[in-house]
């Protein structure tokens, strides 16, 4: 199975929305789509890291300029 991995910047609703709706999508033809986890910590989360490193693709969705949040992302 495929393993993909998509940032998007947090509080974009309309980045957030593809975000979601790829991973569904992703579900329906055998991909395993992951988002990063960003609830209730500062900084890059032990889970996202888990999630990037397991990734074949990496997907950044950015409409607007890159926050901390996808740089940390990027970077690691």
């Amino acid at each position: 199975m495929t393993n993909i991995f998509i940032s998007y910047n947090p509080k974009v609703q309309a980045e957030q929305s593809l975000a979601l709706r790829m991973q569904t999508l992703g579900a329906l033809y055998g991909l395993s789509v992951s988002l990063p986890d960003r609830v209730g910590t500062i900084g890059l989360k032990e889970t996202t890291k888990q999630r990037i490193n397991r990734a074949s693709l990496f997907i950044v969705f950015a409409t607007r300029n890159l926050t901390r949040d996808v740089v940390r992302e990027i970077n690691y």
